[in-house]
This record gives C-alpha cells, structure tokens and sequence, in this order.
C-alpha cells in the first residue's frame, strides 16, 4: 500500500475515529485502526466490538492494500506533523510516514485479523426528526 494524503484531510478523519478506541482491551487489535485504500479514499475504521465506525479520507493512491495500525500512535504524529502532504507507505506490516522534517516507521497488524465490520443496508433507513 502506498499513497499521499494532505495532514488535515486524514486528521479530521483520524480524530472522529480515535473515540471508538478502547482506552483498555484483552484483544491488542482492538486498539488498531484499520486503514484500506479504497478508490481514491482511505477507509478507516474502528470497533470495540460494541461500537464500529467508519471514516473516509481523500488520498492520492500509488498502490492498493491494507494494514492495522495503533490508532492513538498514528493521531499522535499526525498531529504534531506540519501542514502539507504526508507520504505513506506500507511494507511486510510496517508503515512508513514521511513528513518534511522526518520518517516515521510503526508495526501493524495485518488487516485479515481486524475483527469483521457489520454490513449496513442504506435502503433500509428510519428517518426521525430532531424534534
């Protein structure tokens, strides 16, 4: 997997993600997020098991893939990078973040042991006001 994505794009994403993280679990996965190219967006989800969610983020995609990563290690330096294009790229379960001023290198897990997300039929939708 290999793809560009601006800082603020996958931040916003990666921020409303970060709240289905467990602060605690028996399962290490759980604390990962997993991230899939998918089109020209990266998908990226969260579950605890109870809660899923599921982002996306605009990217540019040089290569396809997936990978789980430590969710709050990723926002983590996300955040604190400077504002600009990010570098991703994905070999044998390691992900390596360029920045300007660096490169990061985190471990994941492959994305085949990430626990399976629901399916959600969209045809099947209860619209309720807000009053």
């Amino acid at each position: 997997m290999k793809f560009t994505a601006a800082r603020s794009k996958i931040l916003n994403s990666l921020q409303d993600i970060l709240n289905v993280l467990p602060t605690r679990s028996t399962l290490p996965i759980l604390s990962n997020i997993l991230l899939e190219t998918v089109d020209s967006k990266l998908k990226i989800a969260a579950t605890d098991l109870d809660i899923s969610m599921i982002s996306y983020a605009p990217i540019s995609v040089q290569k396809k893939g997936s990978l789980t990563i430590p969710g709050r290690t990723l926002v983590e330096i996300i955040r604190e990078a400077p504002e600009g294009e990010l570098s991703f790229q994905v070999t044998e379960n390691r992900m390596e973040i360029k920045l300007e001023n660096g490169v990061y290198k985190i471990g994941g897990i492959p994305a085949s042991e990430f626990p399976k997300l629901p399916e959600v039929n969209l045809g099947q939708q209860n619209k309720i006001s807000s009053s």
